[in-house]
């Protein structure tokens, strides 16, 4: 993954199942592909390909995968999934070119590969092991993988376990010195450069995706044509990368009802890298002009981390995001009133149809008292009389009627408790995308319809979309570099972008 090897297409380091199972997916779908390649060019398998076609390539796939037994850990959709795929790639595979290799220390245990696709697997390779793996391995007549001894002895099979075909041997040992000088001079070949075209998928699941490297981000803010004409009616925010083979995760923003967004999850520092990107997608760049709208995000920030406070404050210079405002909980009556007037006047068409769109995201929610819903919203109060707007009133209906005329709220609580307490019931379904970390079952299934969030690993999250009922794994996007950011700094400097203002627009 370092080097980049041109043969190398997909290379996953602490790998999730899903991502896994996203590899098996698109491998299947080049079985498919080829399959009907094949029939219409009337060949059989990839040698009568190449003979009849020799100026077309048709490469060979091997899939590697080591521990393959974790995809059957768990009895669920993935494993389900991924022994159906398995199977057909194990079975079908070879003719068109598509093979497969896989590794475990022990076959054992209540989940895994079917035997009928064990099977299919003629080759088998077995090292030192208790009887049972052996007979696992080999066949339950042939043990002798347990007789083995020395460090690296192993038995090679190609008779699908058979005794009549055992061969031992001893496994070659290259140690790392020798590995990085092969990889070198792998990579001094003159052709190297001309066979690497920068299609690698690297999935370092330890690791939080760099924002820095989403394309279409990067052609977003530097107002690529073809990115900002596919967001003529949408404004859009890359939060991060799925945990499969796909595009990065993006959520796109319109001028209708619901299109808010509500994180839940204790994770601060994951909340935190949302709404960065988030600042970044919408305040950052030359993603302002004629081609789409413009937006204006102020962030309220609840304090209580300094550090965080801090981090946006010396990151989202005016420089850097001009069209950000930042501010803490004692202005938070003062913008939210501000906005809902800005929504009023929207709303009674005194404001210009190409107003910008404004984002007002708050971090904490429950970190910020008058906010909090009335306990009595749905009592009379005074036997129908209009009740007196306060901020926790306002934000209501920024949340309800907001974005049908641009303006959008983006909240994270740190618990659903929180967010039922600031919010309500009513309100929930006001949030069509809504971001979930690490939760117990019961809440995840109130806030996604799923308890799948309870089963999430450190650096994970899931977006559900309730307009289509997916609910998507993904991890957020580091914090971006300052590097980075002044190189976006420096083209919108160019383009004399105004520094917003909300006082400016506010109705007296």
């Amino acid at each position: 993954a370092a080097n980049k090897l041109p043969h190398a297409r997909v290379v996953a380091i602490e790998s999730d199942r899903e991502f896994g199972l996203s590899v098996l997916e698109r491998l299947d779908e080049v079985l498919q592909e080829r399959g009907e390649l094949f029939r219409i060019r009337g060949v059989q398998d990839v040698p009568s390909f190449r003979k009849q076609f020799p100026s077309e390539k048709m490469p060979r796939l091997l899939l590697l995968i080591d521990e393959f037994q974790e995809f059957f850990t768990t009895e669920d959709r993935v494993s389900s999934r991924a022994s159906l795929l398995l199977d057909r790639l194990i079975r079908q595979g070879r003719a068109f070119g598509i093979h497969v290799l896989l590794g475990s220390q022990t076959l054992g245990g209540a989940y895994s590969l079917a035997r009928s696709t064990m099977g299919q697997v003629a080759v088998r390779i077995a090292l030192q092991c208790s009887e049972s793996d052996a007979h696992l391995i080999l066949s339950e007549e042939n043990s002798a993988a347990r007789m083995l001894t020395r460090p690296g002895e192993a038995i090679y099979n190609d008779a699908n376990g058979m005794v009549e075909g055992n061969h031992p041997f001893q496994i070659a040992w290259l140690d790392e010195a020798q590995r990085e000088s092969m990889i070198h001079e792998m990579i001094q070949r003159p052709d190297y450069h001309q066979s690497s075209d920068g299609r690698m998928i690297v999935f370092e699941g330890n690791v939080a995706p760099s924002v820095e490297l989403c394309s279409p981000l990067n052609a977003w803010l530097t107002n690529t044509p073809d990115a900002t004409r596919h967001f003529v009616d949408t404004l859009p925010a890359w939060i991060g990368e799925p945990v499969s083979i796909a595009a990065p995760m993006c959520v796109e923003f319109r001028r209708s009802g619901g299109q808010n967004v509500l994180i839940v999850g204790q994770e601060g520092d994951l909340a935190d890298m949302i709404l960065a990107s988030t600042i970044v997608s919408w305040t950052v760049g030359n993603a302002d002009g004629a081609e789409h709208r413009t937006s204006q995000l102020t962030l309220l920030h609840d304090g209580r981390d300094r550090a965080s406070q801090t981090r946006f404050t010396e990151t989202f210079t005016p420089e850097i995001a001009p069209r950000l405002r930042l501010a803490d909980t004692t202005e938070a009556d003062q913008i939210v009133s501000e906005m809902w007037q800005q929504m009023t006047s929207r709303e009674n068409g005194e404001a210009p149809p190409d107003s910008p769109e404004l984002i007002l995201a708050i971090r904490n929610i429950g970190q910020f008292r008058s906010l909090r819903r009335d306990e009595d919203d749905y009592g009379m109060a005074g036997f129908g009389a209009a009740k007196e707007a306060t901020p926790a009133t306002q934000l209501g209906d920024l949340i309800r009627k907001g974005p049908l005329v641009g303006i959008h709220v983006i909240i994270w609580s740190d618990t659903f408790s929180n967010a039922m307490r600031w919010l309500s019931t009513s309100l929930l379904r006001e949030f069509d995308n809504r971001i979930a970390f690490r939760l117990n079952q019961t809440d995840s299934a109130s806030l996604i319809d799923t308890p799948v969030a309870a089963a999430l690993s450190q650096g994970r999250a899931i977006l559900y979309r309730d307009q289509t009922g997916t609910a998507d794994r993904f991890r957020p996007f580091s914090w971006p570099s300052n590097e980075w950011l002044q190189s976006f700094a420096v083209q919108a400097d160019s383009n004399s972008i105004q520094e917003f203002d909300i006082d400016q627009m506010t109705i007296e």
